[in-house]
């Protein structure tokens, strides 16, 4: 049931809305017209009303902690003749694990029943009494339950219960306690003791009526305004923002729930919609009236924050993408994110796309962010700060925001800077087992120095975390998500030898090869020694005009799809340098750092091979350690295909294949842009991926995101 108001002069508008909000159920809704703002602030914006006495109907005990609202609604129902139960208490005993009643005090015969139903039906489950409790009760009789299962104390509280067979209502005190695993709940039927006041009342109110009395007129709160534009003569001085906070002052606002509001224009009136784009008024609606779109409209509303099942729209399914677009409030801003007022929390890892001007600038940015977290506002009741990180920002948007907070010098981007609060302890006994589990974190990133300086920010300012790297999506994808290779060699690392200048025949090898057959081009000038070797491979054979230099160093085939992602990440401007593991002509495996840069005017990768220093490759080999779980990914850009929602999809369920990731749970990703491939940012709203952090990398914003 809802209570309504309508602004609108027009006969015809007029009818039309009490036609269509018929058909969203006649006997649930009550609606009020006026003609102008003046005649409605003057019927419920009255100094007087704020003298009105209580009902006496709130004066009886039972009744004492009820709302007005809470009395009106119950004032549409009609008491119940029969006992809910046989004798005057009835305790019921919920167990919270299953919601099923496992006990009955008094026990019963199964032809009794108890609030209109069958024994039967009343243990199968916990649901079926919270349903019977008025609508207006049901939050106050779940924080009850919540209450009890966490031994906090509460005071019995009087409910209205709606029988099961009759639709006429008792009114029952409800007290608990918490027995094992168990909520022992005690119904006291205090019906009787309310009964002769709620008869006097219901007549009183007739008797009104019938006399043309205004009490029954007004509604004793206002779930919903419905106004017309050109009715309202103070819409641009704030009218808005002042009716509500009215409501608010003359008790007019629902207990669980804020006014909401709708307005209604002509298309062509000359005002732009964005110029009415206020957080406050939840949607504009033109006029002539679309019935399907009204009532659909008007229902999701009214719903909130309950999801409304479509029932006048959007009934088949249709295959597209669906912006939707508001004006909000912004609570705060940084050089890390925003924080965003909201009717309903929103899920972690949800897109925004956001357009603002700053205070004091003329010019609008645009940035995209990701909700973090939500909590309860602390100021708005029934409200939520949505915490959003920015989410793929452009440097220079950053830079004026950054500019911008610079000129408060009370702007502090930290709470506590100081580390040493947030160090692990082992013997924290407020730790869950879950808080002290170590957390796996995998990069994958073509660049060894990035990794390794990813890797160092991390264990420095994380506690519990351990740190994997491979410079190949390739590699990560054979060791974590594919069966081992059949002509993979079965090699212990510490068997690896460090390729020094003798091994390799020179301090420095260079050769350009084709970026797409790998066929060196122009191939160096042989040495004197014709009989030279690199690795043990003939030095003429190796970097003959030809593609056997693959052949010979990168003998597997897993290893050549490396080389070939290699090449072409490189094509795309990247220039990488790493420590590879290449092969001698005996097959041993020796470790040679390897840097490719790409030259665009021949069609070639210049190669580089250099020997490699004994303490990278340790380094190297220790982040390539395999770990029995993964929760964090961080991936190049590069390494991300153009079906973002496939990738992650496949991701995920390939890790809870190879038991990498637990079934309920998702995989949380970073995504590393490189200046060489910009990616398209609204492609990435997967509530998979956490992150886009430009490469080089913000350290506070990378830490903040991770």
């Amino acid at each position: 049931m809802a209570n309504i108001i309508v602004i609108e002069n027009d006969p015809r508008v007029k009818s039309q809305i009490k036609q269509y909000l018929g058909e969203l159920g006649s006997d649930e809704h009550k609606i009020r017209f006026f003609e102008s703002q003046q005649a409605f602030e003057a019927r419920y914006f009255n100094q007087a009303n704020l003298q009105k006495q209580k009902p006496p109907l709130l004066e009886i005990p039972a009744l004492k902690k009820w709302t007005e609202t809470q009395g009106d609604w119950m004032l549409e129902h009609q008491l119940e003749q029969q006992a809910p139960f046989p004798g005057e208490t009835l305790r019921l005993s919920h167990q919270v694990a299953t919601q099923k009643i496992t006990a009955i005090d008094p026990d019963v015969d199964e032809n009794i029943n108890i609030f209109g139903m069958s024994k039967t039906d009343l243990q199968a489950t916990t649901n079926h009494i919270y349903k019977l409790i008025g609508t207006p009760f049901q939050p106050i009789f779940t924080d009850f339950l919540e209450k009890v299962i966490n031994n906090t104390p509460i005071e019995p509280f009087t409910y209205p219960l709606i029988s099961a067979s009759s639709g006429q209502i008792w009114l029952l005190s409800l007290s608990a306690k918490l027995q094992g695993d168990s909520v022992v709940i005690e119904f006291k039927n205090v019906t009787e003791t309310v009964r002769p006041t709620f008869n006097k009342e219901v007549e009183k109110r007739k008797k009104e009526a019938e006399e043309g009395g205004v009490e029954l007129d007004r509604l004793g709160t206002i779930d919903l305004i419905i106004f017309k534009l050109n009715l309202i003569k103070d819409f641009k001085k704030g009218w808005v923002q002042n009716t509500l906070t009215k409501i608010k002052k003359f008790g007019l606002q629902p207990t669980y729930r804020n006014t909401k509001l709708i307005l209604l224009k002509y298309e062509d009136d000359g005002i732009h919609k964005v110029d009415l784009l206020y957080p406050q008024i939840h949607d504009l609606v033109y006029l002539p009236l679309d019935r399907a779109l009204f009532l659909q409209k008007v229902d999701i509303i009214l719903n909130l924050p309950e999801i409304a099942k479509p029932q006048f729209l959007f009934q088949q399914d249709v295959e597209m993408h669906i912006n939707l677009a508001k004006r909000t409030n912004i609570d705060f801003i940084s050089d890390l994110g925003i924080g965003m007022r909201n009717p309903i929390a929103l899920a972690p890892g949800l897109m925004g796309h956001f357009f603002l001007k700053l205070p004091s600038q003329e010019e609008e940015i645009e940035f995209y962010g990701k909700v973090q977290k939500s909590k309860p506002h602390q100021e708005y009741k029934n409200e939520f700060v949505v915490f959003f990180t920015f989410f793929g920002i452009e440097k220079d948007i950053l830079s004026k925001i950054r500019r911008f907070l610079s000129q408060n010098p009370r702007y502090q981007s930290w709470i506590n800077e100081d580390e040493t609060k947030f160090e692990f302890s082992n013997e924290n006994i407020f730790l869950t087992e879950k808080e002290k589990r170590i957390k796996n974190i995998a990069i994958v990133i073509p660049d060894e120095k990035v990794i390794s300086s990813l890797t160092k920010t991390i264990v420095d300012h994380f506690h519990q975390v351990r740190v994997v790297g491979d410079t190949s999506y390739q590699n990560f994808l054979i060791k974590y998500l594919s069966p081992k290779q059949k002509n993979q060699p079965d090699f212990n690392p510490e068997d690896i030898q460090v390729a020094t200048a003798k091994d390799l025949g020179s301090e420095k090898i260079i050769f350009y090869a084709n970026k797409e057959s790998f066929f060196i081009q122009a191939p160096p000038a042989p040495e004197e020694d014709d009989e030279g070797q690199i690795l043990g491979h003939p030095q003429k054979e190796l970097l003959s005009h030809s593609d056997k230099w693959v052949n010979l160093l990168f003998p597997l085939g897993s290893e050549k799809d490396v080389l070939k992602e290699v090449f072409e990440a490189v094509w795309k401007g990247r220039k990488i340098e790493s420590i590879y593991i290449v092969h001698d002509n005996k097959m041993e495996p020796w470790a040679a750092s390897l840097s490719f840069e790409p030259q665009l005017e021949d069609g070639t990768i210049k190669v580089t091979v250099t020997p490699a220093h004994a303490a990278t490759v340790k380094e190297k080999l220790l982040r390539e350690i395999r770990i029995p779980t993964i929760d964090t990914l961080i991936v190049d850009s590069h390494y991300v295909p153009e079906d973002v929602n496939a990738w992650v999809e496949g991701l995920n369920e390939a890790c809870r294949q190879q038991n990498l990731l637990p079934e309920d749970k998702k995989l949380k990703i970073i995504i590393l842009e490189a200046e060489s491939h910009k990616v398209d940012i609204s492609q990435f709203g997967n509530p998979s991926i956490r992150a886009i952090q430009p490469i080089p990398i913000d350290n506070r914003s990378f830490l903040v995101s991770l």
